[in-house]
């Protein structure tokens, strides 16, 4: 489900969505503004099918949670969760400067074999975090 693009709006009083960045079956992932600090943050914004339901807002809510608890440095930090009258709920993560995986490929389909050791080395160690912490 696609939800209509909110970049422009402000969501928690201090949240600016600036560009979508990617988007998923509970919601989209905007580039954000935090404006009380002046930095760059992720903000996923859960569907508007989703928010109207108090099922797929606490389901959401678990998400952020889950994802808050675990600290480690291949994943990404949740800072802020908020779900507040006239607006949809949002998880706020810190932004992460990159290029995906996806794109890696697409620019070299053949990775050198240290590479691909090191990159699984790091998904597999931040998987092992989240099973340790009983998320998978």
């Amino acid at each position: 489900m696609r939800s209509a693009d909110q970049s422009g709006r402000v969501l928690g009083g201090k949240y600016r969505l600036e560009r979508v960045l990617g988007e998923g079956g509970w919601g989209a992932v905007y580039e954000a503004r935090q404006t009380d600090l002046g930095r760059r943050v992720a903000v996923k914004v859960l569907h508007t099918n989703l928010a109207l339901t108090d099922e797929g807002v606490a389901r959401f809510q678990r998400e952020a949670k889950a994802a808050a608890a675990l600290g480690h440095p291949n994943i990404v930090q949740v800072t802020d969760f908020q779900s507040n009258p006239g607006e949809p709920p949002f998880i706020v993560m810190e932004y992460l400067d990159g290029r995906t995986l996806t794109a890696a490929l697409a620019e070299n389909a053949r990775l050198p074999q240290q590479r691909v050791a090191f990159i699984a080395q790091q998904i597999l160690s931040a998987l092992g975090a989240a099973h340790a912490a009983g998320i998978v």
